[in-house]
């Protein structure tokens, strides 16, 4: 379709899902093989839900604190063995949420930790969100010809374009924090 329209292609370098296999399987079809970070947002929001419906209640923060470090893993060779030493630390305590987790978020779908591909986003988060503004104010979560779609992205840029030109909305196209300051976060643990 895009060739059809005389629309510029487009080649990503990678995919931020929420771990549909229909979504990664139109990807992969369309851009051929590409690495695949599964958004950090939605592999927690489905494992808190997993958590609660599998584990009692007085073991269910220890085991997402013990998730939420395993995110922050910078490197595979990290990541592998944070996962083996959460594998063995729970396996007895709570088997049956570990076979699950195991399956799903170590084989299925395991570029969930931060550094699975550097420089990437570890969300999709912002795309969420302009998805919603999108379905909510202009599609009304109706499927669209390619061809509609086409004009009323053009109308949609036109009016987002308006909004950063008022000052409505404000779009930096340079990094606000430099690299040094935010190691001063991170190491500070200040906002």
């Amino acid at each position: 379709g895009v060739k059809k329209l005389d629309l510029q292609e487009i080649d990503p370098d990678v995919l931020i899902t929420d771990g549909s296999d229909t979504i990664h399987n139109g990807f992969q079809a369309t851009f051929g093989e590409k690495p695949t970070v599964m958004c950090w947002a939605h592999m927690r929001w489905k494992v808190v839900k997993k958590i609660e419906s599998m584990v009692e209640k007085m073991g269910q923060v220890d085991l997402i604190e013990d998730i939420e470090a395993l995110q922050l893993a910078q490197s595979v060779r990290m990541f592998t063995k944070a996962s083996n030493l959460f594998i063995k630390k729970w396996n007895k305590k709570e088997p049956k949420f570990i076979e699950y987790f195991h399956n799903q978020w170590l084989n299925s779908h395991d570029g969930w930790y931060e550094d699975i591909k550097h420089l990437t986003p570890s969300t999709n988060n912002g795309l969420e969100s302009n998805n919603r503004v999108i379905k909510d104010e202009n599609t009304f979560c109706e499927r669209l010809p390619l061809s509609r779609f086409k004009i009323l992205t053009l109308e949609i840029v036109e009016k987002w374009s308006k909004s950063y030109e008022r000052g409505l909305k404000q779009f930096h196209d340079k990094q606000t924090v430099t690299l040094d300051i935010y190691g001063r976060i991170v190491i500070n643990g200040s906002s």
